[in-house]
């Protein structure tokens, strides 16, 4: 009886995912040189940027396959989706252009912008569509989603770069990259007007920026200085971690005090508990990751590999 009860207690403590357990389950080959990913939770497709070729490769996050290949306008960056509406907009960094991908037909138009659009967010809410345009003076654009036209163009600090949105609170963060200033701009949603700027000492190159609403947290890597957590209220830094190599983009993990970052550097993905400042696991993936999304609905973490022209993804314990 006692070594029944023992079996019986075995398997279900082994049948407990352990709280670090991420692993690639699926290695998908793409376009060339994929730069940035877009996750639609709704329809569990998968988006990617490929820069070599002028393409966004449509993914089955059931199958892992390519379902398609949409030609976009020259050097595809920032792509972001708006799940309500299934709309993926794409930046075209040398078209100064947007491209609307419809994702039902999956067919593009585009809508001209100024130089160098970057990266791209979207609030499903109010359907709007925010672009920063990547150089010297600095601007991020506003589009109206359902008109498709140009409301407004927002003054920010030169060459900005990520930006995100919190659909709640009508709030947009811009991240500047190449100004050298360490700079993230907050953009009140109604007025279009920026109402805060974070200044973060010694951050010079500001690749990404995400937030974490429940937590009032910002997240921001620095390609030089590592990963900042943020009061988004205030702008105090709550902490800083400097053990990165090249950090890009960084995307919250919903419901969780995590935030996932490619590590440019180490050709990994960079699991961070932004609650105690400690990378928790580090999963190897291709060469080069660049660009992070995360499926909330399926638990798993797309990576974008630009040297290996492939897609790493992540399956998470299903616990979080």
């Amino acid at each position: 009886m006692r070594r029944l009860l023992f079996s019986m207690l075995f398997l279900v403590v082994s049948s407990i995912p352990p709280a670090f357990c991420q692993r690639v389950v699926s290695t998908i080959a793409v376009g060339y040189q994929p730069t940035y990913v877009a996750a639609d939770r709704k329809t569990n497709r998968i988006y990617v940027s490929n820069q070599g070729d002028d393409t966004v490769s449509v993914i089955d996050g059931d199958s892992n396959t390519v379902l398609k290949t949409v030609s976009v306008g020259q050097f595809p960056n920032g792509i972001a989706v708006n799940a309500e509406t299934n709309t993926i907009y794409v930046a075209n960094l040398r078209s100064g252009s947007l491209s609307i991908i419809n994702g039902t037909t999956l067919t593009a138009s585009t809508l001209r912008l100024g130089a160098s659009p970057s990266k791209v967010a979207v609030n499903a809410v109010t359907d709007r569509v925010y672009v920063t345009l990547e150089d010297q003076s600095g601007f991020l654009d506003v589009i109206n989603g359902a008109t498709r036209k140009l409301v407004a163009s927002i003054p920010v600090p030169p060459y900005p770069l990520s930006v995100a949105v919190d659909a709640d609170s009508n709030q947009v963060f811009v991240a500047d990259f190449l100004c050298g200033c360490g700079k993230v701009s907050v953009v009140d949603g109604a007025t279009n007007e920026v109402t805060n700027t974070f200044e973060l000492p010694g951050a010079t190159l500001l690749g990404g920026v995400a937030l974490d609403p429940g937590a009032n947290r910002v997240y921001t890597t620095d390609e030089n200085q590592g990963f900042y957590v943020v009061d988004r209220t205030t702008g105090t830094i709550l902490g800083k971690f400097s053990d990165l190599k090249y950090p890009n983009e960084v995307a919250t993990i919903p419901n969780t005090a995590y935030a996932v970052e490619p590590d440019t550097g180490s050709d990994s993905a960079v699991f961070i508990d932004a609650s105690t400042f400690t990378v928790k696991k580090r999963v190897p993936v291709g060469k080069f990751p660049t660009g992070v999304a995360v499926n909330a609905a399926t638990k798993r973490v797309y990576v974008a590999n630009r040297q290996s022209n492939t897609i790493s993804v992540i399956q998470l314990p299903q616990s979080w």
